[in-house]
């Protein structure tokens, strides 16, 4: 459960974040954090890493990484095609939000335990809303943050 409030938190936050995480060089990446990264990411090679606090992140072609310290994967990042989000997502946010909330983007969340999670991502007055939705297309959280 914590790790799942650690995960919204940083979700919620992302537009801070990108101001907050220092662009680093991949040689300053710790070996053991690299290697566990290229091992489930072979084409990840150029990817752009950022640190923030002692994490790091790797930023792909629109997915991001990000491991702990010690080279453990926190979660896993990746924008989602309209095509992509799941059907249950996409009509269930449809039906009832995106009058009010019109989509930007839909990310999907993937935690290190492999609990997936659905982020669709719409704007209402200059905040960007982010509702949260299970692998069984139920919202489970919606949260705002300054755009």
């Amino acid at each position: 459960m914590k790790k799942i409030l650690v995960l919204i938190l940083i979700i919620c936050m992302l537009p801070i974040f990108a101001n907050a995480q220092t662009k680093v060089k991949k040689g300053s990446v710790p070996k053991t954090i690299r290697t566990t990264y290229l091992k489930a990411n072979s084409k990840g090679k150029k990817a752009q890493w950022y640190k923030q606090g002692s994490d790091y992140m790797a930023d792909y072609n629109g997915t991001q990484h990000r491991y702990t310290s010690g080279g453990k994967l926190v979660w896993t990042l990746k924008k989602l095609s309209d095509n992509a989000i799941p059907s249950s997502v996409k009509s269930a946010y449809s039906t009832k939000y995106n009058a009010e909330y019109p989509l930007q983007a839909a990310k999907e969340a993937t935690l290190a335990n492999g609990q997936k999670y659905t982020f669709m991502i719409g704007q209402k007055q200059g905040n960007n809303y982010y509702f949260k939705y299970d692998s069984n297309g139920v919202m489970v959280e919606k949260t705002s943050t300054n755009k």
